[in-house]
């Protein structure tokens, strides 16, 4: 062995310890050349102590609290000159847990040394002690028939990585470590700090990884214009404080599906890696989707306790959109939309031309749609701009554009609803003109379209032609309210026409026979189509004397399957069958029919 730095070197096994991942609820704070630390120290501290609880002297030692250069250690040692410390004074290197937190285990990779002075004393003793007192293992003072003492071992120089060597784990429950030397002899006097230039007392931390439990979860406040009370809009902002002694890793954000970070600047070399507090904006990585959203904040801590705080936020993004209707008696009537936070004011403004300027009209907003009578002209050949605000302050204003004759080829549209075959494609046509009647030509036009109980979809798209007209087809689907829509533009609002298609259930049928003589008993079965499932009840019915009369009724099974059975009492004549299968609970289609099968009896 050989003397370098007041440490003894010697060769050791270069197998690495690298340490484990820290439990949930814990975190481990990395040192100089422990994996991780990359040679720098932010954990450990000087300190210095007297026996009576004074004004230590720091003259007496040697400390080095970083890890310079290639040597990487960090030491604390008796005073490498001639003089003398008083008794019971000692330095250490100390590691303190943040407030609320304690040590739970520490792997440290050291060498601690003391050896007899040139007059033979032994008065200096190495240390390492927690609040409960000694680290077990970890101290030593030397004994009569030795000339020195130690733990530990010495560490290759000139590298950053640590051998098994000089590794020491313990399991512990406290509030800070300390690893230092003392002037400890066994009477009341001083100790001298070397012998000539050689120090009598050492303490090396090659490195260490410090595991520290933290079981209490950060604080977590929320403010800003989104979680205010009513219809909010996307771009409203939200402000989070979360607050951890050991310091907030991450807070995070989501409001439907839409989600954001706020990130704290972390350094695992530190006691308390990461801030104590982290504050401000978070911002989304998209505009919220409009209608109810559930917000959801999760503050996270270094040692991954979380506390998370939800609440229902109302999104509305979207202004109202406006429709003019044929004028009736010189009135101009705009029907508005907003399916979200709900229309708050309006105003319709005309003009006979372009040479002249808009003029406002008194407006009153009844039965879901503005209206304003003319005070001269004729409100089938005026320019007209109308304003539109939603309780939540989207606000559009523009030229309202109307949809005429829009509705399902081929069928009758009531009310709003067409009836349509189950499996059939359709098309939806119509003209899109401007309040003067002139066509709104080569604009976009597209129909989204809502199941019910399921998420809108893009049903089709289309544009119009050079008389505004259009014509889009549609998939064949389930029943649905389909949106014909004008997304807006060059001063044109946004103007939609809402659709039911009134898509019948349909379900096929088969007899196990169709001609009985006599009684006899039919087996019939058949599946409901279109995707369903298990639960759904088919009615089978019979047409006698001019009306369809019940007579039996079925379940299905797994893929929409049904049968069932029925006795024929042998009356001879042919009867229509068929099964009914009505709207109901986890079908998405209308009320709809099989075909008919006939039954003989003769």
């Amino acid at each position: 062995m050989r003397r370098v730095g007041g440490v003894l070197a010697a060769g050791c096994a270069a197998a690495l310890a690298a340490p484990g991942s820290a439990a949930a609820g814990t975190y481990d704070v990395v040192s100089c050349r422990a994996p991780g630390a990359d040679g720098v120290n932010r954990a450990w501290t000087p300190a210095f102590r007297s026996f009576n609880g004074g004004e230590p002297d720091k003259g007496f030692f040697d400390v080095y609290a970083e890890c310079p250069g290639p040597l990487t250690f960090l030491l604390v040692r008796s005073l490498a000159a001639g003089t003398a410390a008083y008794w019971s004074h000692s330095a250490n290197l100390q590691f303190d847990a943040p407030a609320g937190t304690t040590i739970a285990r520490v792997r440290v990779w050291r060498q601690g040394q003391t050896v007899r002075g040139g007059d033979g004393t032994d008065e200096w003793d190495v240390f390492a002690e927690t609040d409960d007192g000694p680290l077990a293992g970890e101290s030593c003072g030397i004994a009569p028939d030795q000339a020195s003492c130690g733990t530990g071992a010495p560490e290759p120089l000139g590298g950053r990585t640590v051998t098994n060597a000089s590794l020491a784990t313990h399991d512990v429950d406290t509030r800070f470590l300390r690893y230092g030397v003392v002037c400890a002899p066994a009477s009341f006097k001083s100790c001298p700090t070397a012998n000539g230039a050689f120090p009598l007392a050492s303490m090396n931390l090659w490195g260490s990884v410090v595991t520290i439990r933290d079981e209490a979860p950060p604080t977590l406040a929320i403010a800003g214009p989104l979680t205010a009370d009513g219809w909010r809009r996307p771009g409203d902002g939200l402000e989070v404080d979360a607050a951890d002694s050991a310091g907030i890793r991450a807070v995070h954000a989501q409001v439907g599906g839409a989600g954001g970070r706020l990130a704290g600047e972390c350094d695992a070399r530190r006691p308390a890696p990461c801030g104590a507090r982290l504050a401000g904006p978070l911002g989304l990585s998209a505009p919220p989707l409009d209608g109810a959203q559930p917000l959801t904040v999760t503050a996270t801590d270094a040692a991954g306790n979380q506390t998370t705080t939800t609440r229902t936020v109302a999104i509305d993004g979207t202004p109202p959109g406006v429709a003019l209707a044929r004028p009736r008696d010189n009135t101009i009537i705009a029907r508005v939309t907003d399916f979200n936070s709900g229309f708050a004011a309006g105003q319709i403004e005309v003009r006979g031309s372009a040479a002249e300027p808009f003029r406002a009209l008194p407006t009153a907003f009844r039965k879901g749609a503005l209206r304003a009578r003319m005070d001269r002209g004729r409100a089938s050949r005026a320019d007209v701009r109308v304003t539109v605000r939603d309780t939540a302050g989207n606000e559009a204003a523009g030229t309202p554009a109307r949809f005429i004759r829009s509705g399902v080829a081929g069928r009758r549209v009531r009310a709003g609803r067409a009836g349509l075959p189950f499996g059939r494609r359709v098309t939806l046509r119509g003209r899109l003109l401007l309040p003067n009647g002139r066509p709104l030509a080569g604009v976009p036009v597209s129909v989204t379209s809502q199941p019910r109980g399921g998420a809108p979809f893009v049903d089709g798209q289309g544009s119009t032609d050079a008389r505004g007209r259009f014509g889009i087809v549609l998939r064949a689907g389930p029943a649905r309210n389909a949106t014909v829509s004008f997304a807006g533009g060059g001063g044109v609002l946004r103007t939609e026409r809402r659709i039911f298609l009134a898509v019948r259930a349909s379900s096929t049928i088969r007899a196990s026979r169709t001609r009985l003589r006599g009684a006899g008993r039919v087996r019939f079965s058949g599946r409901v189509r279109g995707g369903a499932g298990a639960g759904l009840v088919v009615i089978l019915q019979g047409r006698e004397r001019g009306r369809w009369r019940t007579f039996e009724s079925a379940a299905t099974g797994a893929r929409g399957r049904w049968r069932t059975a029925y006795r024929f009492r042998g009356n001879a004549g042919t009867y229509p069958i068929r099964a009914l299968v009505r709207k109901q609970r986890g079908l998405a289609y209308e009320r709809g029919y099989s075909r008919t099968l006939r039954i003989r009896v003769s």
